[in-house]
């Protein structure tokens, strides 16, 4: 890497590394369900095509 592009790195804020995650819970949007369909048989069975 030569002096001129680690010129233009460092001039550039959006190429440097992100910063480290904040804090707070990364998985709080996961949420499980149960889907209305799941119960039925006929739509959860592969073999229907």
């Amino acid at each position: 890497m030569t002096t001129e592009q680690n010129e233009i790195r460092n001039d550039d804020p959006h190429a440097n590394d992100a910063a480290p995650y904040g804090g707070g819970d990364p998985y709080a949007d996961y949420r499980t369900t149960d889907l209305p369909f799941t119960d039925l048989v006929d739509l959860a069975d592969r073999r229907l095509g």
